[in-house]
C-alpha cells in the first residue's frame, strides 16, 4: 500500500471514525527522508495513531519501524493499524521518548536512518473530552499523556503556588498575563477546588481584560498548553530526547522535528545549531558552517504547512518542521 493510497484511505475513514488522526506535514516529512534505498531503521518517537508511521513504511519498503509513545491507547490503536498494513515491519514500545534511545540500544538497535518527532497532541487525545486536553469541553482536569502517572492538571492548578503557576504560564505558554491568571487561579481555588476544564477556562476569562477576550482565538489556549507541558514534563524531555536521537543517527541519517509553538521551534533551532558550530572566517563576514562538523542542518528555515493542507486540516497552522542530517 503506497503512502498516498494510505492517506486517501484515512481521509475517507475520517468521515466515520472520530479517532482518525491526520498526520501534519506528511508530504514534507516524506520529502525530507534520506533516499529510500538507504532507510532500513525508522524511529517514530511520537507514534500517536501511526499516521506518519504508515506513510514512512509505505515509502520505504525495506525499513523496520520502532514506534514510541507513552499513551497506552495510542500504542494499542497504532499496533492494530500497523499490523493490518505492515505486519512484521514494526515494534511498538510504551515509554516516554526521553528514555527511548536507551531502550532501543537494549534491543540491539545500533542506530537509525530516520527519526521523527511530532510534538503536538494527537486529534484523538484532543477530541476525547475525558482526557482534559481541550478548553472546548467541560471535562475532568487531566492532561496526562500517560494515564498511569500520578500528576494531573488538577493537581497543578490546585496545589502549585502562585509563583510556580506564573512561572509555568510564562515559560511554557508565553502568556503575557501570567501573573493575573495565576492570581485568579489561587483566588478561585480558595472558594472551591478546581475540578474541570471549564473551571480553569473561567479563571482565565476572569483574569483577562476585555480587549484580550475579544481577540480571535480562545483566551485559554496558552494556559492549557503551559499546564499540559508541566503535567507531562514535555519541554525538558524534548531537549533530552532530541539530543540523544541526533547522536543515534547513522551516517546519512536524518532527524526531523515538528513543533507547534514558537518557543519549541526556537528550542529545536538552537539544539540543531549546537551540533553544527559556525566558523568565523573574518570579522567582516558572517559566520559559515564549520566543515568539520559531523552534522548538517537541512532546513535553515522551518517548513510550514501548504495552503492546501491548511484548508484540509486547520489544526496544522502552527506546525513547523526542521531537519538535521548526520554526514
Amino acid at each position: 500500500m503506497s503512502s498516498s493510497d494510505f492517506l486517501g484511505t484515512r481521509q475517507t475513514l475520517g468521515a466515520t471514525q472520530t479517532a482518525v488522526h491526520i498526520p501534519v506535514l506528511a508530504s514534507e516529512v516524506l520529502e525530507n527522508m534520506p533516499p529510500v534505498e538507504n532507510v532500513k531503521i525508522i524511529v517514530d518517537m511520537t507514534l500517536g495513531r501511526a499516521g506518519h508511521a504508515c506513510q514512512m513504511l509505505g515509502q520505504c519498503p525495506d525499513a523496520m519501524l520502532y514506534g514510541i509513545d507513552r499513551d497506552a491507547e495510542a500504542i494499542s490503536a497504532s499496533s492494530e493499524l500497523l499490523q493490518e498494513y505492515y505486519p512484521g515491519r514494526f515494534r511498538c514500545f510504551r515509554i516516554d521518548f526521553a528514555h527511548a534511545i536507551d531502550l532501543l540500544k537494549q534491543e540491539d538497535v545500533s542506530g537509525a536512518d530516520f527519526i521523527l518527532f511530532d510534538t503536538g497532541v494527537s486529534s484523538p487525545q484532543f477530541d476525547d473530552p475525558e482526557r482534559g486536553f481541550s478548553y472546548r469541553y467541560d471535562a475532568p482536569l487531566d492532561m496526562r499523556m500517560d494515564q498511569s502517572q500520578k500528576l494531573t492538571a488538577k493537581d497543578v492548578v490546585n496545589t502549585y503556588s502562585q509563583a510556580e503557576l506564573e512561572r509555568i504560564l510564562k515559560d511554557y505558554g508565553g502568556e503575557r498575563h501570567a501573573r493575573a491568571i495565576a492570581e485568579s487561579i489561587v483566588s478561585m481555588r480558595q472558594i472551591r477546588p478546581f475540578e474541570t476544564t471549564m473551571d480553569l477556562v473561567n479563571a482565565v476569562r476572569r483574569a483577562l481584560p476585555a480587549r484580550v477576550l475579544h481577540k480571535p482565538g480562545h483566551p485559554a489556549k496558552q494556559t492549557f498548553m503551559a499546564i499540559r507541558f508541566e503535567v507531562n514534563n514535555e519541554r525538558e524531555e524534548m531537549e533530552v530526547a532530541i539530543r540523544q536521537a541526533i547522536e543515534f543517527l547513522r551516517p546519512g541519517g536524518r532527524c526531523a522535528v515538528i513543533t507547534f509553538n514558537s518557543d519549541d521551534d526556537a528550542q529545536v533551532k538552537h539544539l540543531f545549531e549546537s551540533f553544527c558550530p559556525r566558523a568565523e572566517v573574518s570579522r567582516f563576514l558572517p559566520p559559515t558552517p564549520d566543515a568539520r562538523s559531523d552534522y548538517r542542518i537541512v532546513t535553515r528555515k522551518p517548513i510550514v504547512p501548504s495552503r492546501q493542507e491548511l484548508e484540509f486540516n486547520p489544526r496544522s497552522e502552527p506546525a513547523k518542521l526542521r531537519v538535521i542530517e548526520r554526514r
